[in-house]
């Protein structure tokens, strides 16, 4: 789904513990302002700006260490 969908569905669920809201793009800035904690991940430019004025926390894994991912070594049988 998309866009307001997304919030609409949302809406839907009763959740226990906090709600963990990501997404990419701006369209979803209302499902991500819902949630308790709302991730901009390798945000497009209109939710990159909108990160800046509400309390959205940027992740850009383009930048990132990503180092972790990588094989450490042999692995074990």
């Amino acid at each position: 789904c998309y866009g307001a969908e997304k919030l609409k569905r949302l809406a839907e669920f009763s959740f226990a513990g906090p709600v963990y809201a990501y997404s990419d793009h701006i369209s979803d800035l209302g499902m991500l302002l819902q949630g308790d904690h709302a991730i901009a991940v390798n945000p497009s430019a209109g939710l990159r700006r909108a990160a800046n004025e509400h309390p959205i926390t940027v992740v850009d894994f383009a930048s990132a260490d990503l180092s972790f991912l990588e094989p450490q070594g042999p692995r074990a049988a």
